[in-house]
């Protein structure tokens, strides 16, 4: 009975001790978890503090990049609405002012009561009168909408005279509905300013513009057979002003010139 008694005892105290350990092992194997799990949650906060972080700085950055794009794009406006401005003055000055000027001393030198004297005035004044109408032209409102295309051809068949022939290719097959308001008014203008600078510069007999589609953007390419692009500060501003202008819309414009061999340039928009 007593070794009965002894072995009843090892037994009980094997499984308590059994039961202690095994109570021991899964209390460590709790904690383990618990410990790996704060782990894990510290390092999803951290990652999510870093994010955040990360976001709003690149909100930040983003913002600053937008502003500094819309502050250079207004800068741009005024200085290109700034440039025209000063063109137009010029022009009014020296192809305007002093024409209209020597029309008075004529008016004033003169007999008008003789027939050719009269004639004399009545052309003059009929000159200034055409070009102050091709400076308004030049600077009008534009219709961007169904006109846009005739607007545009009658822009260019203003600069064609008998000694002078414009070729146009491909305007019909553009789908100008592509294009917004601002760049079909910014590309209008830079065709007018190929255009003036065509007629006061180059002395070219002999146009081409050329219209397409390529690549998702409208591609417009000129050339002429005149002199070539001048170095005087008109020409430079008025080329400014160009590129200026497509620079706000994301486009590109490359010019081909040299001396007595004529202008090239080739204007790409994206639509």
């Amino acid at each position: 009975s007593l070794q009965l008694a002894r072995r009843v005892a090892r037994n009980y105290f094997a499984e308590v001790r059994y039961n202690a350990k095994q109570e021991r092992d899964e209390r460590i194997r709790v904690e383990g978890q618990s410990a790996r799990l704060k782990l894990r949650q510290a390092e999803l906060e951290n990652a999510a503090l870093t994010w955040s972080i990360i976001t709003l700085a690149i909100l930040i950055s983003a913002g600053i990049v937008v502003n500094f794009i819309i502050r250079r794009n207004r800068r741009n406006r005024w200085k290109a609405a700034y440039d025209a401005e000063v063109r137009i003055s010029n022009r009014l000055h020296d192809e305007l002012a002093n024409d209209m000027h020597q029309a008075i001393v004529f008016t004033e030198s003169r007999n008008l009561d003789e027939a050719e004297n009269r004639r004399k005035l009545l052309d003059r004044l009929d000159d200034i009168y055409r070009r102050t109408r091709a400076i308004l032209r030049e600077n009008a409102q534009l219709e961007t909408k169904e006109n846009f295309v005739l607007q545009l051809r009658e822009l260019i068949s203003y600069y064609q005279s008998d000694t002078r022939k414009i070729l146009i290719n491909g305007i019909d097959h553009v789908n100008w509905d592509t294009l917004s308001e601002a760049k079909k008014v910014a590309l209008h203008r830079i065709v007018q300013e190929f255009l003036v600078n065509m007629k006061k510069h180059s002395d070219a007999t002999l146009v081409l513009l050329r219209f397409k589609t390529q690549n998702g953007r409208i591609v417009v390419s000129y050339s002429d057979n005149g002199k070539g692009m001048t170095n005087d500060a008109q020409s430079k501003n008025g080329t400014r002003i160009m590129e200026n202008r497509i620079r706000e819309l994301n486009g590109t414009l490359t010019f081909d010139s040299g001396a007595g061999n004529g202008f090239r340039a080739q204007l790409e928009i994206p639509v």
